[in-house]
């Protein structure tokens, strides 16, 4: 309620206003001083069919607990992929598994995998215990099945699971904000931090976000390109000195009036060498 109160003064006095936590294209409507960091769902998993069409090939398993929430996601998603895969392929050809397991099922995981390809399994769930449960069911397969699973920007913050399972399982996931803890700007932040407030820069956002990081960011980033463009910056192609530590940010409208999105994700690779890597951009097809 006070963003909405927030962003409609900001549309009114003609001041650019910065959401920095609501992935709600809603408020953007005929906003255009409104800008949102948070990519919505439907960007998020846009990007994400991007780069899972390059397994058309391989055995594509979609996992859900079938709850009303994930089917949506889930539907989404597949109907995301099978527009791209249209383009590169026969439909026929795709092997595409659509799996409901919660604790109204009982079978035996290992009847959704093949031993003929890679099992590409995604898992859009935000729920530690169940992904858990399933990491650790896959881990144990992962001897006699090629398993690589994807899954959401949380993960990664989840306690409970052992960081070898994302490894053993070349676990991806997608983030618009990764911290890549070996860049010379970061390494300088985290040093900073440490002098300053005497603890480590550990809180994180329930969607897996470093906060102290995301908050020097928007902080920097903003004032920067309002230093060397004015309010106005809504209105044009900026590039500010400034490049975010977590970024870099790709801010453009849905539609003409719209305020500014954020669309800029990644995709990270847990190796199992255990480095971390992010993907590269997949390469462009006649769809996008």
């Amino acid at each position: 309620l006070n963003l909405i109160r927030l962003a409609e003064y900001g549309r009114d006095k003609n001041i650019p206003v910065v959401s920095p936590f609501t992935p709600c294209n809603e408020l953007l409507r005929y906003n255009p001083f409104l800008i949102q960091l948070f990519p919505s769902r439907e960007v998020e998993f846009k990007k994400w069919a991007d780069y899972l069409v390059d397994y058309y090939d391989e055995t594509i398993i979609l996992v859900c607990n079938g709850d009303p929430a994930e089917l949506d996601q889930i539907n989404y998603l597949k109907q995301e992929m099978l527009e791209r895969l249209a383009y590169q392929t026969f439909l026929s050809e795709v092997s595409l598994k659509e799996v409901i397991i919660n604790d109204n099922t009982t079978f035996d995981i290992a009847h959704i995998l093949t031993q003929d390809n890679r099992n590409i399994v995604v898992i859009p769930s935000d729920n530690e215990a169940y992904v858990g449960n399933i990491l650790t069911s896959m881990y144990f397969l992962s001897k006699e099945y090629e398993i690589r699973i994807f899954g959401l920007p949380n993960w990664p913050k989840f306690k409970s699971i052992d960081l070898e399972y994302f490894h053993e399982l070349d676990v991806h996931y997608y983030t618009s904000f990764y911290v890549d803890y070996t860049r010379t700007d970061v390494m300088k932040f985290i040093r900073t931090y440490r002098e300053v407030f005497q603890t480590e820069p550990y809180h994180v956002t329930p969607r897996g976000y470093n906060l102290s990081l995301y908050g020097y960011d928007i902080f920097n980033y903003f004032c920067t390109v309002v230093s060397e463009y004015g309010t106005s910056f809504v209105f044009q192609d900026v590039r500010p000195d400034y490049i975010p530590l977590l970024g870099p940010y790709d801010l453009h409208r849905n539609r003409k009036y719209d305020g500014l999105m954020n669309h800029h994700i990644d995709l990270i690779h847990f190796m199992k060498n255990f480095d971390i890597e992010v993907v590269p951009e997949p390469e462009s097809n006649e769809y996008q």
